[in-house]
């Protein structure tokens, strides 16, 4: 039996998917494809390769027709990837004085978010 994956084994877009369709089962239960695509601003044939991709890891559970549901596995990264976002967005609000506003925007995109962090540390040496 293989190991079950953990969230630094993912691609950046896997731990991406995982976040959205746990936020989206939240709201709705089983998460279409459809919906997920547009969520994730994608073509829906891209979110469904994702989709075959987690299930193959064991990540969601895909019933024709209806969707996707994370499994335990898929719920457990899922939850440690929103913690870990988070965090990231109190550190930015309190340490680098963003405001967690800017905070949030900053931290949903990592480009953003390096270059907010870098400019900040800057701005204080």
């Amino acid at each position: 039996m293989a190991a079950k994956p953990k969230a630094a084994d993912l691609s950046e877009a896997a731990q991406d998917y995982l976040r959205e369709i746990y936020k989206l089962q939240t709201e709705n239960g089983h998460v279409k494809t459809s919906t997920l695509a547009d969520r994730m601003a994608v073509a829906p044939p891209s979110a469904t390769a994702m989709m075959k991709k987690l299930a193959s890891l064991g990540l969601v559970e895909h019933e024709l027709y209806h969707g996707v549901r994370l499994t335990r596995s898929g719920e457990r990264i899922a939850l440690e990837l929103l913690r870990h976002h988070r965090l990231l967005e109190l550190y930015l609000a309190q340490t680098l004085e963003l405001g967690l506003r800017r905070s949030k925007t900053a931290s949903t995109r990592r480009w953003a978010l390096r270059r907010k962090i870098r400019t900040a540390i800057r701005s204080r040496t």
